[in-house]
């Protein structure tokens, strides 16, 4: 074994360590773990609300490419798809039972937040139970206009020795002004240990509403083969592509755990209420928002927090003091007696409900104005129900077989989504003088290193040959047998040979019908049939204009890969329009055949010979 061999193997167990103290860490970054005394604290208008961060940068190190499972789909980034939810809820517990230095150990870790988009608003909760002073709770919550938060000591668990006794803080309060960035968030499934290697159980299964495609994996999809017993589950959105539920079991010792621990780790996820309606509601006992009264004009120097309002203004007192007996009452607000004037201020009270609004004017153009508001309690924000968008079968079809060759090949720096494949691609394409091109290529491909090899004909032209490697960053073009070092002629045969297949499965999507899956190369597909004629005669004209799909006819079979999308099998026969290449004038057509096969997936290795 390498000497960088055996430093990967070294950090392997890093990642579990990190990912089971990540909620710990969380802990320290909120100065939770300091000593239980309850702090001196000022007035909820002027407190101001740390909130939580991780550094995740350093969370896992660098993955060694052997270190997976035996299936096809990986799983690196836990939060993939949220982005594209504008409100759900998610919970998240990771549980040890076991030992430490002989003696039991048992604590868990729970995250819960409801969030929500736009506009911006979350409840954030985070729970740490163990013995003693290792007990505690943080709620953060944000509305429009104010966040919120409330850290609390539940003390000793029973038959602890300790004698902790329970605190809890006063709930802060912090003005948050309009178009300020949200608050750093931990998210509850940054939490899980993310998976390479999962392999399908062939079957789409209905979470929390939500349908998903289900997937199994071990301790080789968590790079810990040989150092532990593993036992996972995830279901991912079959649309959205977010994780829906997890749930893994870890049975190892202080080489994954840590110095002097061992037993069981448990994470469990779940993702609910996705773009549905809910009430978020912030802690009991923190203050009311902020205050419900609107700016006469020539307002400046305003100053803003829960309770409290206070500005100038360039109307004079009279002018403010009617403004406010106008607008104010319009908003629910009723008078209390009549205002209180003397020479430099006037004084104004309404109440609303249980609430109450006191207004000082003082001086004249400019006017100072100060607006005080009884606390009581933060109100409730009710969430609309955003049904999940969804997409019709014949679109998500469409979907389907345009993206399967980008996830096959990879765009830009994004890579392919099998680790290692070989390739075979056969093309036949009309001519103007009756006759046909024909092109091939075979290829293997490991990550960045490829082989390929390809053969090209006209007519009246004997075959060209390109054969060569990319390895990393460098290319080597195949000369009489001895790689050599080239430039470029690899890199841009490798880029471009999906330019041709790319327009005939392009056009052949819009005419898709399902079939029945099948299994190509052991791995389980979608399935469908091909018939331009089936296709909307509106959209074949508009990729028509386009110039780029000259195909009158398409039929065939393509198959995508159940669990990436990506595409291994493409069968069709097409008919083309041949134009002069000098005017563009259409002269006729021919027939064209596409056969591309995808085998050896995740068993491919390329290297100089």
């Amino acid at each position: 074994m390498s000497e960088d061999q055996v430093m990967n193997a070294q950090m392997l167990p890093k990642r579990f360590i990190a990912a089971t103290a990540a909620l710990a860490l969380l802990a320290l970054a909120c100065n939770l773990l300091q000593p239980k005394t309850p702090e001196a604290t000022q007035p909820p208008s002027t407190v101001e609300v740390s909130e939580p961060v991780i550094d995740e940068s350093s969370a896992l190190p660098t993955r060694d490419p052997s270190q997976r499972g035996q299936g096809s789909f990986d799983l690196p980034d836990l939060l993939v798809g949220l982005d594209g939810l504008n409100s759900y809820t998610a919970q998240s517990t990771t549980r040890f039972e076991g030992q430490q230095d002989g003696q039991p150990a048992n604590w868990t870790r729970s995250l819960e937040m409801q969030f929500v988009r736009q506009p911006h608003a979350y409840l954030w909760t985070m729970e740490m139970s163990g013995p003693g002073s290792e007990s505690v709770s943080l709620m953060n919550a944000e509305l429009p206009g104010v966040r919120y938060r409330v850290r609390s000591y539940p003390g000793s668990e029973a038959g602890d020795e300790s004698g902790q006794p329970g605190i809890e803080e006063p709930c802060t309060a912090q003005a948050v002004a309009a178009g300020e960035p949200p608050a750093g968030l931990i998210e509850p499934a940054s939490a899980l240990p993310p998976v390479y290697g999962a392999e399908a159980t062939g079957a789409t299964e209905t979470v929390n509403g939500i349908e998903t495609l289900a997937y199994t994996f071990d301790e080789r999809a968590l790079g810990l083969e040989g150092q532990g017993q593993a036992s996972g589950e995830v279901w991912v959105s079959a649309q959205g592509g977010f994780v829906v539920k997890y749930h893994l079991e870890l049975d190892a010792a202080e080489d994954v755990l840590g110095p002097g621990m061992q037993g069981r780790l448990v994470w469990d996820y779940s993702l609910e209420t996705t773009n549905q309606g809910f009430a978020i509601t912030p802690p009991p006992g923190c203050p009311g928002a902020m205050v419900d009264a609107p700016l006469p004009p020539g307002s400046g120097e305003v100053t803003a927090m829960p309770g409290y309002q206070g500005f100038t203004t360039t109307s004079d007192q009279p002018s403010t003091l009617a403004f406010y007996q106008d607008q104010l009452p319009a908003l629910g607000w009723e008078p209390v007696g009549e205002p209180s004037l003397s020479e430099d201020t006037s004084r104004l009270v309404y109440t609303r409900g249980e609430e109450s609004l006191t207004i000082w004017i003082e001086g004249s153009a400019p006017t100072s104005v100060m607006i005080l508001s009884s606390f009581g309690e933060a109100p409730s924000m009710v969430v609309e129900p955003q049904p999940t968008p969804t997409l019709t079968a014949e679109t998500a079809q469409v979907m389907d077989v345009s993206m399967a060759l980008s996830l096959l090949s990879g765009t830009g720096d994004t890579p392919s989504v099998f680790s290692s494949y070989h390739l075979e691609i056969n093309q036949t394409t009309p001519t103007g003088d009756a006759g046909e091109q024909t092109y091939a290529l075979k290829a293997d491909v490991e990550g960045e290193n490829v082989y390929m090899h390809e053969t090209t004909t006209a007519p009246g032209q004997g075959a060209q040959v390109l054969e060569g490697y990319l390895i990393g960053d460098q290319e080597y073009t195949v000369v009489n047998g001895v790689a050599q070092p080239s430039f470029l002629a690899i890199t841009m045969a490798w880029i471009g040979w999906p330019l041709g297949p790319t327009t005939v499965l392009s056009m052949a999507a819009t005419g898709l019908a399902p079939l029945p899956s099948e299994s190509i190369d052991g791995l389980p597909a979608r399935v469908y049939s091909v018939d331009l004629s089936r296709a909307d005669p509106e959209s074949l004209k508009m990729l028509r204009d386009t110039g780029m799909f000259p195909y009158l006819e398409i039929t065939g079979t393509i198959w995508v890969d159940q669990d990436t999308g990506a595409l291994l099998k493409a069968d069709l026969d097409y008919v083309e329009e041949i134009k002069n290449p000098d005017t563009g004038e259409v002269t006729g057509s021919g027939p064209g055949t596409l056969d591309i096969s995808v085998t050896q997936v995740g068993k491919v290795s390329v290297s100089l010979p």
